[in-house]
Formats: C-alpha cells, structure tokens, sequence
C-alpha cells in the first residue's frame, strides 16, 4: 500500500463532501432520472463519467501517464488467478447447484451475443468502473483515511455496491458487488495498477455472466 499524504482537517471535510456527493448523492440522482423520469440511461452515463474524468484529471496526486502506463508483475498475476480459481469455482459451484435452469444457459443458447457483450463488458463498462471506484477514489479521497487501509477498501467497496442498489433484483446485485468491491479495491491499494483490476474485474464480469447471474445486473428498464 502506498503511504497516503497527509491532508489538513478543512481538506478533509471539503473532500467528504465532495466524496458524499459523488457516491452517495449520484447514484439517487441517476435512479430518478432514468427509473422516475425516463431519461435514457446511456445518454446520462457519460455526463457523470465526464465529472469523475475532470476530478482525476485537475487532482495534483493524479497523473494519467501514470495511470496508464502502471503494469503489474507476474506475481500479481499468479495471485489474480488463484484468488478466481477460489472465488470463481465456488461461485460456480453455488449456480449450478442452485440456479441449475440458467446455469450456462447465455454462452450456450446465445454464444455470439454473449461474446459481443462480454467485449463491450470488458473495453467499456470495466474500465469506466474501475476509474469511478478505484483510481479516483484512491488517489483524490485515499487521504482521508490515512493509514486505515481497510477503512477505506471497505469504504470502496460499500460505494460500489450501492451504485448496483437500483436494480430489480438489487439484494444479490448488491452483495455480489460489495465482495467483488473487497477484491478489486484491495488489489488496487496493493498495486496502484489500473490494469490488473481491469483484468481482475473482467475475469469475474464474464464469469457472472456466463453462468447465470447476469441477470441480477439487468436494469429492467427499456430506456437506454
């Protein structure tokens, strides 16, 4: 974990405030005016990014040389792929024994479908939602809680986990996202390596989808 720089106490609570906005208060704006007034989802989608895109932009602590050129080792490598032969397997085993109807149902019935969106998944949704959870929160509010780094993987985490809050079948969406959260947002306060919880995070994505619990991230809505 890399040692976060001191900030002052009026610093502080001007980055709270900011913080509380962007993952407390967004997430209720968005459901208002895609599930309550029927804005189309995909046409509001990047104004918020653009906000997050400008903060990492404008903060001091951010390059985005860095951000993009920040590999990750072999060893981190080894360690993504045996924590997804653990977490993966068992939660494979979990949709087979008790979801069997759906259980690989996507892959097979609609295989290319499924390939065309895991693509779109992987080059455009991942790496939105890494720079909106990891990276920014990280590097701009990482501070506040200074050496408490659980506090703020846990902090991550719930933020994450709250923007999957609107869906319909929003318990499972939730808990499936806050133990992924856990995951990604301790591999990036190890790392500091944007890539390798793109990579981490696109591995999951594909397999929820593929056996069956995509369906706890539809929207339901047609609005898009």
């Amino acid at each position: 974990m890399a040692t976060a720089p001191a900030v002052t106490p009026l610093r502080a609570v001007y980055l709270i405030a900011e913080m509380s906005v962007l993952y407390l208060a967004a997430p209720f704006i968005l459901y208002v005016l895609v599930f309550e007034n029927r804005y189309s989802l995909f046409k509001i989608l990047p104004w918020f990014f653009l906000v997050f895109v400008v903060l990492l932009t404008i903060d001091r602590s951010h390059t985005w040389r860095e951000t993009l050129l920040r590999g990750f080792t072999f060893k981190t490598l080894i360690q993504i792929l045996a924590l997804f032969t653990v977490l993966g397997g068992s939660l494979t085993w979990y949709a087979k024994a008790f979801y069997p109807n759906t259980f690989f149902t996507f892959p097979q019935r609609l295989p290319e479908l499924y390939v065309q969106i895991m693509l779109m998944y992987c080059l455009l949704s991942v790496p939105v939602q890494e720079l909106m959870y990891r990276v920014l929160f990280f590097q701009r509010y990482g501070p506040i809680f200074g050496s408490q780094r659980w506090a703020a993987i846990l902090t991550s985490a719930a933020f994450f986990s709250l923007a999957h809050a609107f869906f319909p079948r929003w318990e499972g969406a939730m808990l499936i996202s806050f133990v992924g959260g856990i995951v990604f947002a301790n591999r990036y306060d190890e790392t500091r390596s944007f890539w390798a919880v793109a990579l981490e995070h696109s591995l999951y994505g594909m397999l929820i989808f593929a056996i069956g619990f995509g369906r706890f991230f539809y929207t339901g809505v047609s609005n898009v």
